[in-house]
């Protein structure tokens, strides 16, 4: 999954855009396919530092990806301790997930 968002990033600098929406595909795809296990959290967590870090660059559906899968399994995330550890390193992370979840209701 990281690869897929680090490979976006490169092609957002390369102004190669459809190597960018490949790219976004893939990681769409894997999400998708993705078994959500307490085991396999750290994966995620990766990627939400990666591409909320403000240093990545990641283009913007990369984050909006990101949030829509986090939403998604909200309940789970939020009683794993590196997650909360990550939403205390990144504040704007909190706002930007809230913002997506009130767009469910």
């Amino acid at each position: 999954m990281l690869a897929h968002a680090q490979l976006s990033v490169f092609a957002k600098q390369s102004k190669l855009e459809e190597l960018c929406d490949i790219s976004l595909y893939k990681l769409l795809y894997m999400l998708h396919d993705f078994p959500f296990h307490k085991e396999r959290i750290g994966d995620i967590i990766q990627l939400v530092r990666f591409v909320f870090d403000g240093e990545s660059g990641a283009c913007e559906n990369f984050e909006r990806l990101t949030l829509h899968y986090i939403a998604l399994h909200i309940k789970q995330l939020l009683n794993n301790r590196e997650f909360q550890l990550v939403l205390q390193e990144l504040p704007s992370l909190s706002w930007l997930v809230l913002d997506t979840l009130c767009d469910f209701l």
